[in-house]
């Protein structure tokens, strides 16, 4: 299911509980990433609670107490204390350790009984369906990793039945539906703790994916994409409060559509957006392969906002986008037959410490008008030109 409508229908998770891979892959990183300190935590306290019944052996077990010590102190704990090392480590195996733990515990605590005699196994055996319903609650491991651990908890559970004489013939069935009643409620309960965490991880990217979008549509121009003047004023406050940034040079090259006025009026409004979707579209191509930021400065004006961009590399970027827009061959016949839509473009170029953004946007609209009276069509200052020094001095 692709993305877009996985964050749409919350309700497809039912079975099996998976997303598209690399929405797996976030989803799986987050949910270890966030849990993997407090569920280690969790099994330190499940294995501290589990050798605390060695106060139990030593009461209950007799002769056999020995036989608990080596199983629950040189066998169950080390195992689960790397397991928990390697859940704190966030280990690849990360679900498998989760449900390690627990069949760990069955597996000790079924071998003590199957080796050992006594009435008090009795009341042990109901151990095996404690430290079930804890592998499901304290990890929260995938429901898939869930019903394999179960399914071996009830395998050793039948085994001790079936190899021992704790349990009467007559109360074995009773025993285990017992069992067979634990784990299916093991199951579900993990099943629809994993659902609720997926529904909530869903929920968040859709916020997620809200703020982003709405954060574009309120930095971005509607009509041609680009950004818009607080998007611009965002960026030029974050660069000139940057003082790596404060001695290198960076440009500002400002458009205007030529005689765009009697084009919206031979044409209509509709015709000159679609005119400007178009320059925009030439004026982002160009962009693309710079660090700048393009702007729709207002009405038919576009602003390139060029860090580490010199004068000479300015003027370059926009002759060619100047040459893109003639290229686009938009027809504005309103000015005369065969006539195409072209701009003017103003450059000027400073460092952040020797001028304000607001003397640099001016430099370069004064350059722009300089382009218009000289004919339009063109990018000023032209090398060479006179009013150089004047167009750029901040």
């Amino acid at each position: 299911m692709p993305k877009k409508a996985l964050l749409e229908r919350l309700d497809a998770l039912i079975w099996p509980l998976a997303f598209p891979a690399d929405v797996e892959a976030l989803f799986r990183s987050q949910n270890v990433e966030q849990q993997h300190r407090l569920v280690a935590f969790g099994w330190l306290i499940g294995v501290f609670l589990y050798d605390l019944f060695i106060i139990s052996d030593y009461v209950r077990t007799g002769a056999y107490f020995h036989t608990y010590v080596v199983i629950r102190f040189l066998l169950v704990t080390p195992i689960c204390l790397i397991i928990v090392w390697n859940i704190w480590r966030k280990s690849e195996y990360y679900d498998l350790m989760l449900g390690l733990i627990p069949t760990t515990m069955v597996v000790g605590l079924s071998a003590a009984l199957i080796l050992t005699e006594g009435d008090y196994r009795t009341h042990y055996m109901f151990g095996n369906l404690l430290l079930m319903v804890c592998g499901c609650v304290i990890g929260r491991p995938r429901t898939q990793f869930v019903a394999a651990m179960v399914a071996l908890q009830v395998i050793a559970y039948l085994m001790v039945l079936e190899t021992t004489n704790i349990i009467p013939p007559e109360s074995k069935p009773v025993s285990i539906l017992f069992c067979l009643s634990g784990a299916v409620v093991s199951i579900l309960s993990a099943y629809a703790a994993e659902k609720s965490m997926r529904e909530s991880f869903l929920l968040h990217l859709r916020v997620q994916h809200l703020n982003e979008t709405l954060n574009v549509q309120a930095l971005s121009d509607p009509l041609t994409g680009l950004a818009n003047r607080r998007c611009f004023e965002q960026a030029t406050d974050r660069h000139w409060a940057d003082a790596m940034a404060a001695r290198q040079p960076v440009a500002i090259v400002l458009l205007d559509l030529d005689r765009f006025k009697a084009f919206n009026d031979n044409y209509g409004h509709s015709a000159g957006d679609e005119c400007l979707k178009r320059v925009a579209q030439c004026v982002e191509t160009v962009r693309c392969g710079t660090r700048g930021l393009a702007v729709r400065f207002g009405g038919e004006e576009i602003l390139l906002f060029l860090p580490d961009t010199d004068l000479v590399d300015a003027r370059r970027i926009a002759e060619t986008i100047r040459r893109s827009i003639l290229d686009a061959a938009i027809p504005h016949p309103a000015i005369g037959p065969g006539v195409i839509v072209s701009a003017s473009f103003g450059v000027a170029a400073a460092t952040p410490e020797s001028c304000q953004i607001a003397e640099l946007v001016a430099a370069a609209d004064a350059a722009l008008y300089a382009a218009k009276a000289n004919g339009r069509n063109q990018v000023w200052p032209q090398p060479g030109a006179s009013a150089s020094r004047e167009a750029n001095r901040a």
